[in-house]
């Protein structure tokens, strides 16, 4: 406190690289920290496999089965209480909070999208669009 003031008593020292160097390299260590923090997380969203890796869509007569870097999971027809279509992307509401989505463009032959969809329609599901 007595530093400050007699700081702030003599107008030379307020010039002086002393007074002003140590807070700006504060504020420019803080800059740094924050985009090497923010490069840090864009670069483990990139490499997130859920993002890049294919997934694979299996649908029958009696249930959906997804196959993806993760794992792989099953959903039976019953389950699912709405669908929807968002474009190229397969929205399926269940009981739950869990809400599995189809990617349309990568269903594989000898499947199709419109064969799915014309499946979910025979289910007796409105898609809505």
């Amino acid at each position: 406190m007595v530093g400050l003031i007699i700081a702030l008593g003599n107008i030379k020292y307020l010039s002086t690289p002393w007074f002003y160097g140590p807070p700006l390299l504060l504020i420019l260590g803080l800059i740094v920290a924050g985009v090497l923090a923010y490069l840090s997380r864009v670069r483990q969203l990139h490499a997130a496999t859920g993002l890049t890796a294919p997934v694979e869509y299996i649908f029958s007569a009696d249930k959906l089965i997804i196959n993806a870097a993760e794992g792989t999971g099953e959903l039976a027809w019953p389950d699912i209480t709405g669908a929807s279509v968002v474009g190229s992307w397969l929205l399926l509401t269940t009981g739950g909070a869990l809400q599995p989505f189809v990617d349309l463009r990568a269903v594989q032959a000898p499947a199709t999208a419109a064969a799915l969809l014309q499946l979910l329609r025979a289910k007796g599901f409105t898609l809505a669009e």
